[in-house]
């Protein structure tokens, strides 16, 4: 018999049953799973569900079902209890929807509000290419600093379309692999190469660069590597200055046999670590040109200091500049992306922004001192600090790109002991900042950086907490009863405005 119901454009929350029988596929020994069926014989085509709970888990996820009489499909959703939640799905045949809600260990009160409602074909592509151009990072678009390859790849598919929207609700770890996204979005094209190096002509005049690379220990393959990552630079106008501390060794063997020609390439003497900074550090002032460092094992991309100069061009006023880095391993894939945020003091103490790529006005350079040796690993932190007196906020630049690329150590190669070390010789650079700055605050080390308290003052400021509510009593009661239950800071009021 037909259900005259399926013709509607809306369905809400009379059509919600909990179905509580055997042939629900509930977990029954899950305490916070319920499931619910739309009561109707729904036509196949397009909708858009809007769901919001209650409960005592603030969020929780959702199973949709669409069973039809040959096939059957589970979408995932994510739902809230403070606002509502929503989706596309899609019935290829005539059928029902069932949803299961699992809160895991907690209870779910009910489903506070549901709607269904029909759609269009061309309204659900619409908003599929909507939500993927602003969640997905393969619809994303790319920055305006270089073109990018493939960056349109699967826009004209819907079913691939509708498969990345699923993605999104999905508890899946990652949407593209990293590899993945470099390939769409940190390779530029020949064409690109091509572009920057006929916009050369507009950097007459521009920043030069003096890079500082310290070598020391057992030769190494990828000493040659990361020089010639240097020498391969598309922007011209730098000069590699490496301080070999091996002992005994020709130190000309150091360079390639086919870039021993290259004037831009010079080896410093330094037998020891102090000699080594000074000596180098001495250079690099001398020079007048922007300082950098680059490990002796890593990477630049060969777009990296024509990016570095784009950005300088772009900003006369700039100081301090750093950007985004990631991992490459030992046979050259990579991995591990750190994706920086804009500059903030509070983020530079916790976790060093400059890591990877770091340049610095030669004047605030030379004024900050350079590194201090007795510092070791976090010497280039500690300077970087110390820069900051010289500088503002407003002149210190982050470049979204990923122009850096560290070398991963093997466990077999990497020294005992030498991450507490780092650790700590962090933390120590933060506290000598801190009391530069004549401020009181302990520092501790956490697994990925540091952890400041600040001392309150002895008479603690009154905090405010305006919350906003209309006919939401229930809502607005376990917010008030958890901010009094929950909170240690007792200087607060709270102003209910209602709407």
């Amino acid at each position: 018999m037909f259900d005259f119901n399926a013709l509607r454009l809306t369905w809400g929350m009379p059509f919600l049953v909990e179905r509580s029988d055997a042939a629900s596929h509930a977990s029954a020994d899950r305490p916070g799973s319920r499931v619910y069926w739309v009561n109707v014989q729904l036509l196949p085509g397009w909708y858009m569900i809007e769901l919001r709970m209650s409960g005592h888990a603030a969020q929780s996820r959702a199973r949709l079902r669409m069973l039809g009489r040959a096939s059957s499909a589970t979408l995932a959703m994510e739902l809230s209890a403070r606002q509502v939640s929503k989706r596309l799905v899609h019935l290829p045949a005539r059928g029902k929807i069932e949803i299961e809600i699992d809160c895991g260990d907690q209870a779910v009160d009910r489903i506070e509000a549901f709607r269904l409602v029909r759609v269009t074909t061309r309204f659900a592509h619409s908003r599929i290419m909507t939500k993927l151009g602003a969640a997905h990072p393969r619809y994303k678009p790319c920055g305006d600093d270089y073109d990018l390859t493939d960056r349109g790849h699967g826009r004209a598919d819907m079913a691939q379309a509708w498969r990345d929207y699923c993605c999104l609700f999905d508890e899946s770890e990652s949407l593209v692999g990293y590899p993945d996204w470099v390939r769409h979005f940190d390779t530029p094209s020949p064409n690109t190469y091509s572009v920057m190096r006929d916009n050369l002509r507009y950097f007459d005049g521009g920043p030069l660069f003096a890079i500082g690379m310290e070598v020391s220990g057992a030769t190494s393959p990828h000493w040659e590597t990361a020089i010639r990552s240097i020498a391969a630079q598309i922007y011209p106008h730098w000069q590699l200055l490496i301080v070999d501390r091996r002992s005994g060794s020709d130190r000309t063997a150091l360079i390639p046999r086919d870039l021993l020609a290259d004037t831009r390439i010079r080896v410093i003497s330094g037998s020891s670590s102090a000699e080594a900074h000074s000596a180098l550090d001495r250079a690099l002032a001398e020079s007048g040109r922007w300082v950098m460092f680059v490990g002796p094992h890593d990477e630049l991309p060969r777009h990296g200091l024509y990016v570095v100069a784009d950005a300088i061009s772009r900003h006369p006023d700039v100081d301090l500049i750093y950007a985004d880095e990631d991992s490459i391993s030992i046979d050259g894939v990579r991995h591990s992306p750190r994706f920086k945020s804009n500059w903030s003091e509070d983020l530079m103490l916790s976790s060093n922004l400059f890591t990877g790529l770091g340049v610095y006005r030669p004047e605030v350079f030379a004024s900050s001192g350079g590194r201090d040796h007795r510092h070791g690993v976090a010497s280039c932190y500690d300077m970087t600090l110390r820069c900051l007196a010289y500088t503002g906020p407003d002149r210190i630049l982050h470049i979204p790109r990923v122009l850096y690329h560290v070398r991963t150590q093997s466990e077999a190669t990497r020294e005992p002991g030498a991450q507490h070390d780092a650790r700590d010789a962090s933390r120590m650079a933060v506290v000598r900042h801190l009391s530069r700055m004549g401020v009181r605050a302990t520092v501790s080390s956490t697994e990925h950086g540091r952890h400041i308290r600040y001392p309150l003052p002895e008479m603690a400021p009154l905090v405010t907490l305006v919350i906003p509510t209309r006919n939401g009593f229930a809502l607005l009661s376990r917010c008030v009863d958890s901010i009094i239950e929950k909170t240690r800071y007792r200087a607060f009021e709270i102003i209910v405005g209602h709407l």
